[in-house]
C-alpha cells in the first residue's frame, strides 16, 4: 500500500495534466490565427438546430410519421394526427392539466400547457377540452 501510495502521488506531482485540444472542421494552419468572425459566421442560428431536433423525434409514432408524409396540407396532417387521440380526463387546478389517450398506440399522456404530444403542440386547457397546434392550425380535442 506505501508503494501504491507513493505511486500516485509521484504520478500527481511530475506528470503535468494535458488538455485535450479540440479542433474545428475550418482548422487554421499553426502559426496563424483564425479571424476573429470566421468561427461565428460558420454557426447556424440556433432555431435551425432546435428545427433539427424537432423533426426528428424519436419518441413520435411511426403511424403519425406516415400519416404526415402522405398528406399534402398542414391541416390535413393535423386531422390525421388528432384522429387518434381523445382527452380521458382534465385537471381545472391552477396550473390545468389534461390526461390525452392515443387510442392507436394505447398509451396515455399526461399533459400541460406548452407540451408536446405526436408532434402536437398544446396550447391551452379549458373546461370544453385541449386546444392543439400543429404548423399554425389549431383544432380542439375533446
Amino acid at each position: 500500500l506505501v508503494l501504491l501510495g507513493s505511486y500516485v502521488a509521484l504520478d500527481l506531482v511530475l506528470v503535468q495534466p494535458r488538455l485535450p485540444v479540440l479542433r474545428s472542421r475550418q482548422a487554421t494552419p499553426p502559426g496563424e490565427a483564425a479571424a476573429p468572425g470566421a468561427v461565428a459566421e460558420s454557426l447556424k442560428p440556433v432555431t435551425a438546430y432546435q428545427e433539427t431536433i424537432a423533426a426528428r423525434n424519436p419518441f413520435q409514432l411511426a403511424s403519425v410519421r406516415s400519416a404526415s408524409v402522405l398528406t399534402e396540407t398542414s391541416e390535413d396532417r393535423l386531422f390525421e394526427m388528432v384522429k387518434i387521440l381523445k382527452v380521458v380526463g382534465i385537471n381545472r387546478g391552477a396550473h390545468p392539466e389534461a390526461l390525452i389517450e392515443d387510442v392507436d398506440a394505447g398509451r396515455t399522456h399526461f399533459v400541460r400547457v406548452g407540451d408536446r404530444v405526436n408532434g402536437l403542440d398544446i396550447v391551452a386547457i379549458d373546461e370544453q377540452g385541449v386546444v392543439v397546434r400543429y404548423e399554425g392550425e389549431e383544432t380542439r380535442l375533446e
